[in-house]
């Protein structure tokens, strides 16, 4: 009998733009006697979204080296039945391994095989829900109704178990480690990290396990987590308490005795780990934007293009959820175009401009040039996304407004006659009784100021690749220079890491002073706003800064800078304190996000 060989891929049509794409088969992957299983497994247990049925994998007792042998059937979450989320990686899909699914041998990853060896109970049965067997993953209409489900399966868990891999380089030395990090006081004299400690915790960070998207909201959502490597499991709240104990040794530099912590964890779950409370309780609460989101995940993968953005939304809102509904129909570009269109008109109050700004270079999609592309990972967080109204302050790049007055412009400090010419009187009707009239003006005014919130409009919806917005012509653009780019090193060398990231100051000073030459040397002084050199060099550094005072490390004023940035570019006082130099364009970064930190490797 000849075998049957499945198609490698298949038609897609975008039910919104109505393209034709090719993509590949999920049943490819899997033997011809794999894909008679599933479907006879899957036809016993068919999914009813409107009672929210999930199905459960019952996963039979037995010693670790007994063959994996599971039940698969079908539970309603309405009825907050007790299970075990598994959370992993997939792995390489070439790697398999055997397990028995309601008398069906499948095939199923290595990855899944060795996780559920390790989580399996001997003597008790244990009720595991895992994406990979309980969602029928080639059928596309109910993958998309069981992924946009998965925030209220991880939430109403009754434990999330976090699956790194097996023991590998010091792996059980780490675990130790993090297991005791919620009673470690860093102001303990006989307290140490020794090198060989701190090596075996960032190679553990280094797992495809905290690199990846997915994975993110699993742990969120949790109402427990455990994180398990090999037969070593942790609290996950010890791992959010790591990033804790060398945020506070960077914050202020402590005893020799600490010195590996200097070394970065290096993950895409840097910033949340910093802020995992706080996302915590506004997830609880309904106040995560995705705009947020998008902005803090920048640096996870994921095997789809579309999953960069699907994979977040159980985290989001409910009005984000219901205008960006999971559909694996739509093609990537439309999607991103959706949510770019989304932003633009749910913010436009604020700024629509600042929610699709971002400094991104070599976009992987053919995207309108004021799209962002959401879906290519962004190793520098490149995502410029104020997260509430309070991040809107007014900005002027020159003390006491010189270039603005020299424009025939009234000043920031009274801008209630242009606020009320510019904005339809009922939405300022709504600022007054939400944030008081004095406060009307630094909500609205930043987007204001640059013109950014002024007739905007997008185009309907047969051509809304086009912009179109008026604006005032302050300046001509005489050269633009791109950001220096050197990329973060994500390994577990302390030497080459601190190389790294003396690497990147330094490049950044060097693009900095060629600014600055040339804002000295070629710009006629005749076309000066400023009126003197000095006023544009100091413009030019609270440019930099927004000229707001920064936190980071301090707080410090917006003048403080000022010595610090000299010290960057190697002049003044101060330029031989390295430490401090850091200080400055660490600071530069919390500008433009909604997190207590700028990029770890920075």
């Amino acid at each position: 009998m000849e075998k049957e060989i499945p198609e490698t891929s298949i038609d897609v049509t975008c039910p919104d733009c109505g393209a034709v794409r090719r993509e590949a088969n999920f049943d490819s992957t899997q033997e011809s006697a794999d894909r008679t299983a599933f479907k006879a497994i899957y036809s016993k247990s068919e999914l009813r979204p409107d009672r929210k049925d999930i199905r459960l994998l019952t996963l039979l007792a037995g010693t670790f080296n007994d063959e994996i042998q599971c039940q698969l059937h079908t539970v309603s979450l309405n009825y907050d039945p007790p299970f075990t989320a598994l959370s992993y990686c997939w792995g390489d899909a070439k790697s398999r391994g055997n397990i028995t699914v309601n008398g069906h041998q499948v095939s199923v990853t290595e990855s899944l095989e060795v996780a559920l060896r390790y989580m399996r109970h001997q003597e008790e049965h244990l009720q595991v829900w895992a994406d990979a067997i309980c969602i029928n993953q080639s059928n596309r209409a109910e993958k998309s109704v069981q992924v946009a489900m998965m925030g209220d399966i991880y939430a109403q868990a009754s434990l999330v178990w976090i699956w790194l891999g097996k023991p590998a380089d010091n792996s059980n030395v780490a675990m130790d480690f993090i297991r005791s990090a919620t009673e470690i006081n860093l102001d303990d004299p006989n307290f140490g990290v020794t090198p060989v400690v701190w090596l075996a915790v960032k190679t553990l960070f280094l797992r495809q396990w905290f690199q990846r998207l997915w994975v993110i909201q699993e742990a969120l959502l949790s109402r427990k987590a455990t994180l398990n490597c090999g037969f070593e499991a942790a609290d996950f709240q010890c791992v959010v308490r790591i990033k804790e104990l060398q945020t506070e040794y960077l914050t202020v530099p402590r005893d020799p005795r600490l010195a590996p912590l200097r070394s970065s964890l290096t993950s895409a779950f840097d910033m949340l780990l910093l802020n995992w409370d706080r996302l915590r309780g506004s997830i609880s609460k309904g106040h995560i934007s995705i705009k947020e989101v998008i902005d803090c995940t920048g640096q996870a993968k994921c095997s789809m293009q579309v999953d960069k953005i699907y994979g977040i939304m159980n985290i989001c809102n409910t009005q984000d959820r219901q205008n960006i509904q999971i559909d694996y129909e739509r093609c990537t570009r439309c999607l991103v175009l959706k949510v770019a269109k989304y932003n633009f008109r749910k913010f436009e109050m604020y700024g629509p401009l600042s929610v699709l700004q971002t400094h991104q270079v070599n976009k992987d999609l053919l995207l309108p040039s004021w799209v962002p592309d959401y879906v290519k990972y962004d190793y520098e967080n490149h995502f410029v996304v104020p997260t509430s109204s309070e991040e809107c302050v007014p900005f002027r790049a020159a003390a006491h407004n010189a270039a603005w007055v020299s424009l025939g412009l009234a000043e920031f400090l009274d801008m209630t006659w242009f606020l009320e010419s510019c904005v339809p009187a009922q939405n300022l009707e709504v600022l007054r009784e939400h944030v008081g009239l004095q406060n009307v003006t630094r909500v609205i005014f930043p987007q204001i100021s640059s013109l950014n919130s002024i007739g905007l409009v997008l185009e309907d919806e047969g051509i809304d690749d086009t912009l179109i917005l008026p604006g005032l012509i302050v300046d001509v653009v005489s050269s633009v220079h791109p950001a220096p780019d050197i990329a973060l090193y994500t390994g577990p060398d302390m030497e080459i890491d601190a190389k790294t990231k003396q690497n990147r100051r330094e490049d950044m000073a060097a693009e900095c002073r060629k600014w600055r030459n040339h804002i000295r040397s070629a710009l006629p002084a005749s076309k000066n706003p400023y009126h003197t050199l000095s006023g544009r060099e100091e413009a030019f550094w609270r440019t930099i800064i927004a000229d707001r005072d920064l936190i980071w490390r301090g707080p410090f004023t917006a003048e403080e800078f000022a010595s610090r940035f000299e010290a960057l570019l190697g002049n003044g006082d101060r330029a031989n304190e390295p430490s401090q130099i850091s200080l400055g364009f660490r600071g530069i970064f919390k500008r433009f996000s909604g997190f207590a930190t700028p990029p770890s490797g920075f």
